[in-house]
């Protein structure tokens, strides 16, 4: 067996999220299926950095998973793109030691929003950008995201019923900034977890 660590970007648009759902479109789900292809037919199951919801993006999502059989690094790259949809991009694909795990080797993760500001929708922003067109003090928000830094419960984030107990998570850094030529503000929570929607990236 070969342990590879792959980089991908995807469009989360027409994906019920990252993780294998029953009849659902999901990132992991093609994934494992191109592998499955690629062993003619051994399951080749994929770990994830995190989980993101339907319709989340991804610009440089971590995965892993362990081959039966060695495939240069290279070549291994070349052909995951080969059997991807065009809404997924393998960026890196590399050789790492069996005990590299996408999910628990992850030293942090960051999260990005967009928030579009002008008056009405912009229907090519709509898929990749919140839409906020009241006033807003820019300032005042730098302020109050400092109070998110450092570590706390963040019990409220998470939906009832989840499996994961504890729901403390460190934020290393939160920020907001202002692209005044395309009228948006970008928000980015850099931290070693997240409590979005379920507790547990």
């Amino acid at each position: 067996m070969t342990t590879y660590r792959v980089t991908l970007a995807y469009d989360g648009t027409n994906f019920a999220g990252y993780q294998v759902q029953p009849k659902q479109r999901t990132v992991q789900g093609v994934l494992e299926k191109a592998l499955t292809k690629m062993t003619k037919g051994t399951h080749v199951h994929v770990d994830g950095s995190g989980r993101t919801d339907s319709g989340v993006h991804a610009l440089g999502q971590v995965i892993s998973f362990d081959y039966p059989g060695m495939i240069p690094a290279p070549s291994m790259l070349r052909a995951l793109n080969s059997l991807m949809p065009l809404d997924i991009e393998i960026l890196n694909a590399e050789i790492v030691p069996e005990a590299f795990h996408a999910r628990y080797s992850a030293v942090g993760k960051r999260y990005m929003y967009k928030v579009a500001r002008g008056r009405y929708t912009d229907p090519f922003k709509r898929l990749y950008t919140g839409h906020y067109p009241y006033p807003l003090d820019v300032d005042k928000i730098k302020i109050a995201l400092k109070d998110l830094e450092g570590t706390h419960d963040f019990t409220s984030f998470a939906a009832s019923g989840g499996v994961i107990v504890d729901k403390v998570r460190t934020i290393y850094e939160a920020t907001v900034t202002e692209d005044q030529a395309n009228n948006e503000l970008t928000f980015e929570f850099y931290g070693n977890g997240f409590c979005i929607t379920w507790c547990g990236f």
